[in-house]
């Protein structure tokens, strides 16, 4: 089953797509990167501030986030000039909200990848055996 039979994922890409549209990302003149250079750019201000979505961080936290992420220059001119308007900051969260949600796996991928390499490595070196400890 791909990604795309499976109506849950449809319908969260087809959301994610309206709030891009709606904050300007699509409108006509802009160019095409564009989105995806804010994605990239939300994506490391995540890491950066740790800042993994409203249950991880915290409501205010995340809303401040949202609005660091608003502020940026990859943001869509609309989506930067109409930020006050509620329907304009609820849709930039869903694009936050989906951006979390991606640096979330991406981490849990990374920090697994860690915990085998540490496990490959006591094995190499001391003969202990290789204990993988889920990521926390």
């Amino acid at each position: 089953m791909s990604s795309n039979d499976n109506p849950a994922t449809v319908s969260d890409e087809t959301t994610v797509r309206k709030a891009a549209e709606w904050v300007g990302f699509f409108d006509e003149g802009i160019p095409s990167q564009l989105y995806m250079q804010w994605r990239k750019q939300v994506h490391r201000g995540i890491q950066n501030f740790n800042c993994h979505g409203p249950e991880e961080a915290g409501l205010n936290k995340w809303e401040s986030f949202c609005e660091w992420a608003a502020g940026q220059p990859t943001m869509a001119p609309w989506g930067q000039l109409a930020y006050q308007d509620e329907a304009i900051r609820k849709h930039i969260r869903i694009l936050c909200d989906d951006v979390a949600k991606k640096a979330r796996g991406s981490r849990q991928a990374m920090w697994i990848a860690i915990h085998m390499a540490r496990a490959a490595y006591r094995v190499a070196h001391n003969g202990e055996p290789a204990v993988v400890e889920s990521p926390k």
